[in-house]
């Protein structure tokens, strides 16, 4: 008689018993960093996949050492249809490409504030991301503060509070034309915002520039970046943002302008353009961000309307002063 054995291939360095009781496989990253894998390579095979709670620990010893666990691998805990509930440490870094894919009656998960990467697709066809309500009046999709899907809007307004944006979260978003990312966000992922045709304008309120993936913008067209006051060197130097105009925004009191007498210039954004208030007599130049001239005007009154042809930047000066920067947006 002849008996076959059927073997599993081992894709992992060794294995460990989380808090929450299941068995976990890593692959060692370095003399102090792990990676949590699926055993069989991008697949459980005939390894007991975990299911309800799942713990996954900051920390695992291993040969008398120590590591610190930083990286979910991709395809980690694909289809692991029982899973219901999963908890990521603080000092994770990085969640790879369909780490959480298929695990259909996944409805809970809380992620560290540390994570500096979420790759494509990382939670698709979770329970989580197929529960329409879990998206915000945007239509955004979060998974405790990280965006990984996104919706089909002419602006996205990213709330404050939101720290990073998964690959892939917008790909071929052909309706997207104005963005603005909060001053909380700390990355963006591969393609995030890849193929957006439409994108013209992206408003960052952040002094710091987010970490952008080096081909988060692949095959989107050549926008603006509004950056707050004397930060555009900062966005200029950045990998990534440096590639785009960047534009300084300083709406608000004219106190820029040159002459002191005109410290109480207002501008006031309305439907179609602005309203500019106290610069009587004096003369207005309005220009796009290529310099060309949209109007010249000197104002009679106690304030002017100026039509502006279409949402995007421009700079106003007063009698020839130095020009305020203008994010327009109806």
């Amino acid at each position: 008689m002849l008996l076959a054995t059927v073997t599993v291939a081992r894709a992992f360095d060794f294995s460990h018993q989380a808090p929450s009781g299941q068995i976990l496989y890593y692959n060692v990253t370095s003399v102090s960093t792990v990676a949590v894998v699926a055993p069989a390579g991008d697949e459980w095979g005939s390894f007991a996949t975990p299911a309800g709670l799942l713990v996954i620990p900051a920390t695992v010893e291993h040969g008398g050492t120590t590591y610190s666990v930083t990286t979910i691998g991709q395809s980690a805990f694909e289809e692991c249809t029982e899973l219901t509930h999963v908890v990521v440490p603080e000092g994770v870094l990085v969640i790879e490409g369909f780490a959480f894919y298929g695990c259909s009656s996944l409805d809970t998960i809380e992620l560290p504030s540390t994570l500096t990467d979420i790759f494509s697709q990382a939670f698709t066809y979770t329970a989580y991301a197929s529960n329409s309500a879990n998206r915000d009046d945007q239509g955004l999709l979060l998974v405790d503060r990280y965006i990984v899907s996104g919706s089909a809007r002419a602006e996205i307004i990213v709330p404050e509070g939101v720290l990073g944006i998964a690959g892939m979260a917008f790909y071929y978003n052909h309706t997207l034309e104005h963005l603005t990312l909060p001053a909380s966000l700390h990355f963006i992922s591969g393609q995030a915002f890849a193929d957006c045709i439409a994108l013209d304008t992206i408003r960052c309120l952040g002094s710091v520039p987010p970490q952008a993936a080096p081909n988060t913008f692949l095959q989107s067209p050549s926008f603006i970046v509004a950056v707050p006051c004397n930060t555009g060197e900062t966005y200029s130097a950045a990998p990534v943002w440096g590639d785009y105009t960047i534009v300084e925004d300083c709406t608000g009191p004219v106190e820029a302008i040159a002459d002191e007498a005109l410290a109480t210039v207002m501008v006031t954004a309305t439907a179609y353009g602005i309203v500019v208030s106290g610069v009587a007599g004096h003369r207005l130049v309005l220009r796009d961000v290529l310099g060309r001239i949209v109007t010249m005007v000197v104002c009679a009154g106690v304030e002017e309307y100026l039509a502006l042809p279409a949402t995007g930047f421009y700079l106003l000066s007063v009698d020839g002063g130095k020009p305020l920067k203008i994010c327009y947006s109806k």
